[in-house]
């Protein structure tokens, strides 16, 4: 894999983000605890964790003889923020997996989160059902990468538009699904692998459509296929670069082009990763394949495919390095450069991306994963502007609920309206609590007021302010809208760019 040298968009930002909040195990409710034999534990989640992503990814120990986990996924808890839109697997059509594979007192599962909090009970054969509680709040970032599938300005759109073996699906509609599933794995595994390296869970944003569900663009160029065909690697990706940028950029998004039926081709730099999809047969359409997918020791040659596996010459390993590649140059795209590390997704790391999310690997189980981010690699990368966590659970809603107090912005300005005088303090905080600048302190009359943002690190903040408010004479109670201890509050959620 080649890096392109382009302008990094790495920043050096100071926030210490804590996503993770440990609480005490659940007391039982229904399924929760139930049934005899072994404990089922969750070693890669906290209970009540808040994560920015749809599709979580649950590791865990069971009993060394059990062969498989049973996921059963309950309703939107009461308290979550508005619900909707459903589960999505970036097909419009959501997929409950319910069983998963176990060996050696190991599993791993995958499920599509809602908006909110979500209870997800495992259960196996012998063993206490658990319940495991997890928050879905999106990724709050306007920085978003938009999926590009790049054709000839005389390509087909019909059938054949990526190619495949005998009896599998390869129109273009194929072609979207795996391409938009593949966005939610790269969105776990960033998120996963940032943790695995003692960070917080962050990762980017993809472009979504009104539905929720990932957004697949697709773009002819301006050249037709004979001419794309004898341009270089570095030809097409400045061709991309300018005609996608003149199409849709905006300065809030980077490109992830896949290349179809013309060629390929893989860098990243700038504000654009390029890679090719001579290997998207490979790829899985929705959750329900993955397993299968991961699983799948067919042989490209016997199929007349190519065979981009790093030599392992199976339909796994094609999908595996095809969608790792892309991930390693979607770094690129973010600022990373090649680690040195051979087991980071920045170097030959990306070749063993199935080994994030599976336990066995050609019926064997999987020892050592042998993918990751590097110490750098997760430096740079917990530093961008375009990875950022989820906004804490319920912080929209209880600005919204608070009508004596308004926050706003426009521009690099924060507007306050108050529906009375009195003590007010203005603040700046970082996503973990820390104040990261004071805008106001004093006494303010009722209206309309503004206050300037000063020069901040690109990043994701909450504004908040606060009244102390008078007691009611008569009965000794705050006034409306205030809390227990006569305060007033309200929070506005804004992203640096």
């Amino acid at each position: 894999m080649k890096f392109r040298s382009g302008p990094w968009l790495a920043y050096p930002i100071v926030m210490t983000v804590a996503m993770i909040v440990a609480t005490k195990p659940l007391r039982a409710q229904t399924g929760c605890g139930q049934g005899a034999g072994q404990d089922i534990t969750v070693t890669n989640l906290a209970q009540n964790e808040t994560v920015g992503y749809e599709l979580l990814l649950i590791k865990g120990n069971l009993g060394a003889t059990a062969d498989g986990i049973h996921l059963d996924q309950g309703p939107v808890l009461s308290g979550s923020q508005s619900a909707p839109p459903e589960a999505s697997d970036g097909s419009g059509a959501p997929k409950a997996v319910r069983d998963w594979p176990a060996g050696g007192g190991r599993f791993k599962a995958l499920v599509h989160l809602k908006r909110g909090q979500n209870r997800i009970m495992l259960s196996a054969e012998g063993h206490k059902t658990f319940c495991l509680d997890v928050n879905y709040s999106p990724n709050p970032s306007a920085n978003r990468i938009r999926v590009v599938f790049v054709l000839a300005q005389d390509g087909s759109e019909g059938a054949g538009v990526i190619p495949g073996p005998p009896g599998d699906i390869s129109d273009l509609p194929s072609a979207k699904k795996r391409l938009a599933f593949g966005a939610l794995l790269l969105e776990t595994a960033m998120a996963e692998l940032l943790h695995d390296a003692g960070r917080s869970r962050r990762t980017v944003n993809f472009k979504r459509d009104s539905r929720g569900l990932v957004e697949v663009t697709v773009f002819h160029s301006a050249y037709k296929d004979v001419d794309l065909r004898t341009k270089t690697p570095d030809q097409l990706w400045e061709t991309f670069h300018d005609e996608l940028d003149s199409a849709f950029q905006d300065g809030r998004t980077i490109f992830l082009s896949m290349l179809g039926g013309f060629g390929g081709g893989a860098l990243g730099g700038g504000s654009q990763a390029m890679f090719g999809t001579s290997t998207l047969y490979s790829w899985a359409q929705d959750l329900g394949e993955l397993t299968n997918r991961f699983s799948d020791e067919r042989k490209p040659g016997d199929f007349q495919l190519e065979d981009e596996s790093g030599f392992r010459n199976a339909f796994w390993a094609n999908y595996s390095t095809g969608i790792g590649a892309t991930m390693h140059e979607l770094g690129h795209a973010l600022g990373l450069p090649h680690s040195g590390d051979g087991n980071d997704i920045m170097e030959r790391g990306f070749d063993r991306f199935n080994r994030i999310f599976m336990i066995k690997e050609e019926g064997a189980l999987i020892t050592d994963e042998a993918v990751r981010y590097s110490p750098s690699s997760a430096d740079r990368l917990f530093q961008s502007p375009w990875v950022l966590p989820s906004a804490p659970a319920g912080v929209v809603a209880k600005a919204r609920r608070n009508a004596d107090l308004t926050l706003g912005r426009i521009g690099n300005r924060i507007t306050l309206s108050a529906s009375a005088s009195g003590p007010v303090t203005v603040d700046l905080f970082a996503p973990d609590g820390v104040r990261a600048a004071r805008l106001f302190m004093g006494t303010l009359a009722a209206g309309e007021h503004g206050f300037t943002l000063p020069r901040l690190t690109p990043g994701l903040y909450f504004c908040a302010v606060k009244r102390e408010t008078a007691a009611d004479g008569a009965t000794g109670k705050s006034t409306k809208g205030a809390d227990a201890s006569g305060t007033q509050s309200a929070l506005v959620r804004i992203v640096i760019p």
